[in-house]
This record gives structure tokens, sequence and C-alpha cells, in this order.
């Protein structure tokens, strides 16, 4: 067995928890079944352990971009399609990892969301604003507000765009 460490930003750990699956851009010939993959959020430093169930498969460029258009996570961004082609839309991939270990940052902050709760607050608002309904420019935010006694977990969380966000500001709705 093998440690393989790998980065990600927000959007692909947050992919990971919903699809147990790793997408990349660099061959992943070295890693094989019984590895544990060690994925260290660079948005949030949240670590999480994931061992390898299956082989790792190449998709072919018309997979790799369908797969990708199909996901919520950035596959609406300007910025995240014009990064994606650079990559070949991340055409090595790893399916069915088995989630081990979560390790939530050495100093979390109050404000800290773990993927596992951006991955249902996302689903269960479809990856929409839950004010406007936009797809676009989303964030996460707090339906009470940390700094009001609000919490970290799914009950207190929802998607909204950056201008209904903006405009609600610390207030509790």
């Amino acid at each position: 067995m093998k440690l393989h460490k790998r980065n990600t930003y927000q959007s692909g750990a947050d992919r990971m928890v919903r699809d147990h699956c790793w997408h990349s851009s660099a061959s992943l010939d070295d890693v094989h079944v019984g590895d544990t993959l060690r994925v260290t959020n660079k948005d949030t430093l949240e670590v999480v352990d994931w061992e390898v169930t299956a082989p790792p498969i190449k998709l072919s460029p018309k997979e790799a971009e369908a797969e990708w258009r199909a996901d919520p996570f950035g596959a609406k961004n300007a910025d995240a399609e014009r990064n994606a082609k650079g990559y070949g839309f991340f055409s090595h991939v790893l399916r069915n990892l088995r989630k081990l270990k979560a390790t939530p940052p050495q100093k979390p902050s109050a404000r800290f969301i773990s993927s596992e709760v951006r991955g249902i607050v996302w689903l269960g608002d479809e990856g929409k604003c839950k004010s406007c309904g936009s797809e676009v420019n989303l964030e996460f935010d707090y339906i009470i507000p940390v700094a009001k006694g609000g919490s970290n977990t799914e009950k207190n969380v929802e998607v909204l765009c950056a201008p209904c966000n903006r405009s609600k500001s610390s207030r509790i709705r």
C-alpha cells in the first residue's frame, strides 16, 4: 500500500464527497487498489483520506468533457471551463473511492464548513441560489450568522449567489 498526496480546491473536494471519485489531468498509473489517496482542500485546509477500491481508468476526450459538463461544481464558471480545457477535462479517474478519515484543519475557524456539509447543502439546494434561483457566483451562507450564534451544520447553511449574499449581510432571514 502506498500513500498518494493530492491537493484540490473546494469544488474538487466537494465533488469527491458527493461522487466518491477523483478526476485528474495527470496519469494515475502509479495508483493501485488498496492505496490511500490523501486529499488536502487548499481552500479550507481540511484533509480527507480515501481508499482506492478500483483501478484507475482513462476517459476519452469526449467522455471526459461530457462528465465535466454534467458536474454541478464549477461547470457554469468560465474560469473553471478555461482551466478544465487546458487540462483536457481531467481524463484520468479513480472511481468508487471509500472515505477512510476526514481531518478538519489544525485550527479550524468557527466559520469552517466541512466538505460533507457543503455537499449535502449543495444537493439540497439543487446547486441554485436559495433566494433568486441563480446558478452563477454561488457561495455558502449561514442562515443564522456565526457571529450571532449560528452553527456550521447543514441545517444552518444555504447556497446563495454573491449579490443575494451581499444584500443579506449579517441579517437573519
